[in-house]
């Protein structure tokens, strides 16, 4: 029994930081976004929708960089 709950926090400890990096880098993302740096946020949405970790970030990172790509269009 020992054995399982050492093996479940584990898993936590290790889920929880894969997440904080991804919390982490979209706070990063979206103040260039607030900064007005749309070419950037892009290029940094673009990279963790390559790096993620679950389809729910993946999908996230893909929205937000065709939000950045929508604000670059010149109507």
């Amino acid at each position: 029994m020992l054995k399982k709950v050492l093996v479940v926090g584990l898993l936590w400890a290790c889920a929880a930081h894969v997440m904080a990096d991804y919390v982490a880098d979209r706070d990063a993302a979206m103040k260039l976004v607030w900064a007005g740096k749309h070419e950037e946020a892009l290029a940094a949405f673009a990279r963790m929708a390559a790096s993620a970790k679950s389809d729910v970030q993946k999908s996230d990172a893909l929205a937000q960089a065709v939000l950045c790509a929508i604000s670059l269009k010149k109507v």
